[in-house]
């Protein structure tokens, strides 16, 4: 229901540092609304060679390690409708017996085609997990996202499927359910950019997230009316989220959203 714009002229990111987690099994869940096209735009990122992005053809490529093991795809398939909300889903899991399987893009709740460039080696460390590694979404200022990103899920531990996050509505549709019963694992995270305006903080592990450069909640699509002062709440794990940079804005921070425990 609600959502957080990138300006790629603001440079604008969310960024953690990591703890040591599964390096190898992982899963990236985002609902996405692209503003520029035609241009490399990182949704994700948390080391050189390891991204999610928009290439300038405008394919969804992705890149974990390509170096020592690693893989690099982009999909056949051109993401240039500016106006459609986009679900996609990457599912990394190096332990899986076939290399096809060990990289997997669904887009709204089908498995996509891919090029199948670089296929990951088994067993292969990537450094998404990786301790002490600051990982982005929004990219950075070489490569900067444009556009909407809603209802982020970073699952630490577990390779998911689409239904843990979406569902096939009465045309045929792929729309957004509501998602519940997921372990997120030591570094995984949950954003619905709720504009609630409250300072709280709670959890039982310390996870923080920086939100660099002016980012709003938008006046339009989903997340209408919001303000970008206060517009990220619900994270769902951590303590000691802030902003940074907000335009005359300070001492701002994000609300956390414990139902229970997070292991």
């Amino acid at each position: 229901d609600n959502s957080c714009r990138f300006e790629d002229g603001d440079s604008a990111y969310l960024s953690r540092t990591t703890e040591a987690g599964n390096r190898k099994t992982w899963s990236f869940s985002f609902w996405v609304k692209r503003g520029n096209i035609g241009l490399y735009t990182r949704v994700m990122e948390c080391a050189t060679g390891h991204y999610i992005r928009f290439d300038n053809d405008d394919t969804l490529g992705w890149s974990i390690n390509e170096s020592s093991g690693g893989g690099q795809d982009n999909t056949v398939r051109k993401f240039r409708d500016t106006s459609a909300f986009y679900h996609i889903l990457f599912v990394c899991d190096t332990t899986e017996g076939a290399a096809a399987d060990r990289m997997i893009v669904y887009v709204n709740g089908t498995k996509a085609t891919t090029l199948g460039s670089t296929l990951s080696s088994l067993n292969t460390d990537t450094n998404f997990n990786n301790v002490g590694q600051a990982h982005t979404i929004g990219g950075t200022s070489s490569q900067p996202f444009d556009g909407i990103i809603s209802e982020a899920h970073f699952v630490d531990g577990t390779a998911l499927t689409p239904s843990s996050f979406g569902e096939e509505g009465d045309y045929g549709e792929w729309k957004a359910k509501e998602v519940s019963g997921l372990t997120y694992g030591t570094n995984g995270f949950y954003l619905d950019f709720k504009n609630a305006g409250i300072a709280y903080a709670s959890g039982d592990r310390s996870s923080d997230i920086t939100v660099t450069s002016n980012m709003s909640a938008p006046s339009d699509g989903i997340g209408a009316g919001g303000t970008w002062a206060n517009f990220v709440n619900g994270v769902t794990t951590g303590t000691n989220f802030s902003f940074e940079n907000l335009a005359d804005q300070t001492d701002y921070y994000i609300r956390f959203d414990f139902g229970s425990a997070q292991t």
